[in-house]
């Protein structure tokens, strides 16, 4: 798989952030409109995640969108189709972290999916593609900390803002991950194979893998119902100096667990 700053490198003649899902229910595009003393004027216009409407589970009217470029509030406004219309500008060279956040409206705001990109302004801002599928955004968001995520509760019926809703937690479940080297990186030498240190979070947390030659496993929990997002990355060594590699996937704990068992980290590889 093509590491992020890669695919930044590589298309800087389309678009600023272009993402879809592979059901090609949503889209976030933001066209580059001019570049003016060296900034970028970029317009968005956004859709939420496909899994946020799902089964009628959230209106989209009750939806609320936060962008932030850098840390910086992007304000964005809601159309009468749903989707949400805002404007960016960078300064040519910038360095910029983009982070689209979802939240229902209510009594207070429940957050429940973000994700973030980085992408850096060329000198020639003509655009920059920055794929975000809605299989990258986190939903480990757990308002009232009962350990099911807020749109876990969503999906069940239950109260989010509520920490005895429901009365009775459902069991944890094994999540299990299992990778071997990866294909970008099966060609490579016996020194770089042998040095290859393998990092992994799910749920923003630090997930503990054993090597064992060339295959990389370990084994957690999660609450069934809760979505876990996994990032892997490979560096070239135990001191992290490059990312040679890398993967994000986002899954539901379903009644049998999650067992991600890859020889290679695409996840339409079973």
């Amino acid at each position: 798989m093509t590491h992020p700053t890669q695919i930044v490198a590589a298309t800087l003649c389309s678009l600023i952030l272009i993402g879809c899902s592979s059901a090609g229910d949503w889209n976030i595009q933001s066209a580059v409109g001019s570049a003016n003393g060296g900034t970028a004027i970029a317009t968005l216009d956004l859709s939420a995640p496909g899994f946020l409407t799902e089964n009628r589970m959230l209106d989209p009217s009750q939806l609320v969108l936060e962008v932030t470029a850098n840390g910086r509030s992007v304000p964005v406004s809601q159309t009468a189709d749903g989707s949400f219309q805002g404007q960016l500008n960078f300064d040519a060279n910038q360095t910029v972290e983009i982070v689209a956040a979802f939240s229902a409206s209510g009594s207070s705001l429940l957050p429940l999916a973000s994700a973030r990109r980085t992408i850096t302004v060329p000198d020639d801002p003509a655009g920059v593609t920055v794929p975000m599928p809605e299989e990258r955004f986190t939903t480990n968001f757990d308002s009232d900390g009962d350990t099911l995520s807020n749109i876990a509760e969503l999906r069940a019926g239950t109260d989010a803002r509520d920490g005895s809703s429901p009365a009775t937690i459902p069991e944890s479940l094994p999540v299990r991950i299992n990778f071997g080297i990866p294909e970008a990186l099966q060609s490579a030498d016996e020194d770089t194979l042998r040095e290859l240190s393998l990092v992994v979070l799910v749920n923003d947390r630090v997930f503990s893998v054993t090597r064992i030659g060339n295959v990389w496993m370990g084994e957690s929990t999660e609450v069934a119902g809760n979505d876990v997002f996994i990032e892997a990355q490979f560096f070239s060594n135990s001191n992290r100096d490059t990312v040679l590699d890398s993967f994000e996937f986002r899954q539901l704990v379903d009644n049998n667990g999650v067992f991600l068992g890859l020889n290679t980290l695409d996840p339409s590889v079973e």
